[in-house]
């Protein structure tokens, strides 16, 4: 996945991705079995309340297709040309984002969504289309996707699960 910033200028006709410095953009990868970032992308708005807008990398075929979401935080100033994610800082340079199950795909989908639950501070979705019913469902409804939304807040973790994170995520099947 690449990101490319404005410029007051704009760009011109064309721009060669190989030509990102980290002042005009950047590359982001990371490694691993099943590594498909840039499968979803997106802004997330401001999810780490720091005033700078984040990018959502959605890597669902990661872990057995468990899949991924990476929040990249936004910040003043040149990045690396390349931000490899499997070296990244997290909790600092961005936050890595579990899926629950083999097989779910999460980070399918990813999306700003701005403010959800009125604090002040921007959140972000998450599509799992291959997320099963849970617990306390009848039996016999794999397949039928999974939405979270989580909410952005001030201090962060450097990893998060999906089916943990209780007061920073809602699940609703679809």
């Amino acid at each position: 996945a690449y990101v490319v910033f404005g410029a007051s200028g704009g760009l011109g006709g064309e721009f060669d991705l190989t030509m990102v410095d980290g002042r005009n953009g950047f590359e982001v990868v990371g490694s691993g079995d099943g590594w498909d970032g840039g499968v979803s992308v997106g802004i997330g708005g401001d999810f780490g309340s720091d005033g700078f807008d984040d990018v959502l990398i959605g890597v669902p075929g990661v872990s057995g297709g468990t899949g991924e979401v990476y929040v990249v935080f936004g910040r003043s100033g040149a990045y690396e040309s390349l931000v490899d994610l499997s070296s990244a800082r997290l909790g600092f340079d961005a936050i890595r984002i579990v899926g629950i199950d083999s097989g779910d795909n999460a980070g399918m989908s990813v999306a700003g969504v701005g403010d959800v639950n009125g604090d002040g501070i921007d959140d972000i979705f998450i599509g799992a289309p291959h997320g099963s019913v849970g617990p306390g469902w009848s039996p016999g409804f794999p397949d039928v996707g999974e939405a979270y939304v989580l909410y952005g807040k001030y201090k962060l973790s450097s990893s998060s699960s999906s089916s943990s994170s209780s007061s920073s995520s809602s699940s609703a099947s679809s």
